[in-house]
């Protein structure tokens, strides 16, 4: 029941919301990479999150609600009193954004990526990166998973998730963001 509700929100939501075809996301300057597909997200997360980012020169925090799974990407981004600020979706066909507290220039594509290297399957990033000649490395250890996006020896991303805390930094972009679980749960 409580997916249904979560459902029909997202496409009342998104259903004045402008939609985009799916571009492909450059990780390098050179190279373009699509999206996955959204069955990638083996493992499902639905929860709220504090979200901290820095674009360049613009920092900003916000609450925000997210859930991946199968059926792919959907974020409710929330103010400090839980009023909805806007939105991100992906449901492997399309993605759409409205959102007044991130950067107008950033395509859904670019953080939708992102999240999907945070949550996805290893093993089809790993694959899914070979089709385009990148590399895809993840280490664990007991209290941590390093995700690195190389092209050769470059890292051009490095993704970082503990028990609570995701952090997500695109070196040759230059922006971060982290994702921070409410302790007490």
């Amino acid at each position: 029941m409580k997916r249904l509700l979560f459902t029909i929100f997202f496409a009342l939501l998104f259903a004045s919301c402008a939609s985009t075809g799916l571009s492909k996301v450059f990780v390098t300057n050179t190279k373009r990479v699509s999206l996955l597909p959204a069955d990638a997200i083996l493992e499902s997360v639905e929860e709220f999150q504090f979200f901290s980012a820095t674009f360049g020169e613009k920092s900003f925090s916000t609450p925000l609600f997210l859930q991946a799974d199968s059926s792919g990407i959907q974020i409710v981004i929330l103010n400090d009193f839980g009023l909805e600020l806007g939105g991100l979706s992906y449901d492997g066909e399309r993605a759409e954004m409205d959102s007044p507290v991130l950067p107008s220039d950033v395509k859904p594509e670019y953080i939708l990526l992102d999240l999907q290297n945070a949550y996805a399957d290893s093993q089809k990033l790993k694959t899914h990166y070979e089709t385009y000649k990148l590399i895809f490395e993840e280490t664990q250890n007991e209290d941590e998973t390093v995700r690195k996006i190389k092209n050769g020896k470059d890292v051009i991303e490095e993704i970082t998730i503990s028990k609570n805390k995701t952090k997500i930094v695109n070196f040759l972009r230059g922006y971060e963001y982290s994702l921070t679980e409410p302790q007490g749960e």
